[in-house]
């Protein structure tokens, strides 16, 4: 298991989000055979908004590794990525992360993240839009949701529980 503490600071409004993940290293040779799992399966009949990113380009992953002193050839090469049984580079899952506090600013408009849980099911290759799926948990206040970050083919690649600002 190998942790990783990071404070982060949002340029516009200057707010710290702490970043806290714990990552487990899988073989490389059975990386490609994890396969995603289908959003309707994953939502089971939840009521979903959804938006889509842009495509995340392999220039923006190798500003983010290099930021963020991320080492692994998953994420910047892509015959390395190949001979691991994959499509392409691995977006990063803490930039996965990162793309759902703006999803959500679409999606729910004024909710502001106290915490983020994610979990990664399977990679997400580069050279694709990601879509984020959003649903109310745990209530009828609409503090708590999750998202569903998937690929072209709503194959689910993590699943995040938000918790909003008090």
């Amino acid at each position: 298991m190998l942790g990783a503490d990071i404070e982060l600071v949002d340029g516009r409004d200057g707010k710290l989000a702490r970043l806290q993940a714990q990552l487990r290293w899988i073989d490389l040779a059975a990386l490609s055979r994890i396969k995603p799992i289908s959003l309707t399966r994953a939502a089971r009949g939840a009521d979903l908004a959804h938006t889509r990113t842009g495509i995340v380009t392999q220039s923006a992953i190798d500003v983010f590794v290099r930021l963020c002193g991320d080492p692994n050839p998953l994420h910047t090469d892509r015959d390395y990525a190949l001979t691991a049984g994959l499509k392409g580079t691995v977006i990063p899952g803490a930039m996965l992360a990162a793309l759902v506090a703006p999803a959500l600013r679409v999606a729910h408009p004024g909710f502001d993240i106290a915490t983020l849980s994610m979990r990664f099911l399977a990679p997400m290759v580069s050279a694709q839009g990601v879509k984020i799926s959003v649903c109310e948990i745990g209530g009828d206040d609409g503090r708590r949701l999750r998202v569903f970050l998937s690929d072209g083919d709503d194959g689910v690649a993590a699943i995040g529980d938000v918790s909003a600002v008090a």
